[in-house]
C-alpha cells in the first residue's frame, strides 16, 4: 500500500500456468486483454525465467487458471521493483485451497532480493540459490520485492521522509501537495488488470 504510492508502473504481465492434458504438458490459456510475460518487459532486465508448480486438480477449469501476475515498477531513483501476485482462484476455495508454487531465475549477477514483508512493512533480505528464488503464495496473495537493500520508500522502515523521497524540489513540492494521488497508476494498474481477469475468463 504505501510503498507502492512511490512507485511507477512500467508494465504489468501476465504469466500463465501449465496443466495436464492427455498426457502433455499444455500452456494455460491468456485472459482477453493481457500480454505474457517476456524477459526485459517493463524495462526489467533481471528477471530471465518465471514458472509456475503444473495444477494437479482434475477438473479442467481448475487446472487452467494456475497461473501468475506481474507488476514491475521503478522508483524516482530509477532502482527495480517487481510485485508477483498468485491468481489462481476458485468457488468456495481458500487462499490455501490455491497455494501456488512460483519460481524466478535471475540474470547473474543477482544473489540476493528484498521483499516488503505484508505485515512489519520492513525490508526482509531474501537470499537467492544459484540466482533462483522459489516461492510459495496462497491464493490471491503478492510480494513486492526490490534489488537494492535501501527501506522501500513510504514506509516507516524507511531511512528518508517519504513525503521528500523525490530529490527533485519540483517534485517534492507536488507530492506534498497532492500525496493521496501520488503515483497511483502503480496500484491501480494491478487492481485493473486482476479485476478484468476475474471477469472475462
Amino acid at each position: 500500500g504505501s510503498a507502492m504510492r512511490f512507485l511507477t508502473s512500467t508494465d504489468v504481465r501476465y504469466i500463465p500456468g501449465t496443466h495436464q492434458d492427455n498426457g502433455k504438458n499444455v500452456t494455460n490459456p491468456l485472459p482477453r486483454d493481457t500480454k505474457r510475460w517476456t524477459p526485459g518487459a517493463g524495462g526489467d532486465q533481471s528477471i530471465v525465467g518465471i514458472t509456475i508448480e503444473p495444477s494437479k486438480e482434475e477438473k479442467n477449469d481448475l487446472r487452467q487458471g494456475k497461473d501468475a501476475l506481474l507488476g514491475l515498477f521503478q522508483d524516482d531513483q530509477g532502482d527495480r521493483y517487481f510485485m508477483i501476485t498468485n491468481v489462481w482462484h476458485g468457488a468456495n476455495a481458500s487462499a490455501e485451497d490455491r497455494n501456488s508454487t512460483i519460481t524466478i531465475k535471475f540474470a547473474p549477477g543477482v544473489h540476493k532480493l528484498y521483499r516488503l514483508d505484508r505485515i512489519s512493512a520492513k525490508a526482509e533480505p531474501v537470499a537467492l540459490k544459484n540466482g533462483v528464488l522459489h516461492l510459495n503464495l496462497p491464493g490471491g496473495t503478492g510480494d513486492l520485492f526490490k534489488y537494492t537493500g535501501e527501506s522501500f520508500p513510504g514506509t516507516m522502515d524507511a531511512s528518508v521522509d517519504p513525503l521528500a523521497y523525490s530529490p527533485a524540489p519540483a517534485v517534492r513540492r507536488s507530492r506534498q501537495a497532492k500525496l493521496a494521488d501520488v503515483d497511483r497508476d502503480a496500484m491501480t494498474k494491478h487492481i485493473i488488470a486482476l479485476a478484468k481477469m476475474s471477469k472475462k475468463r
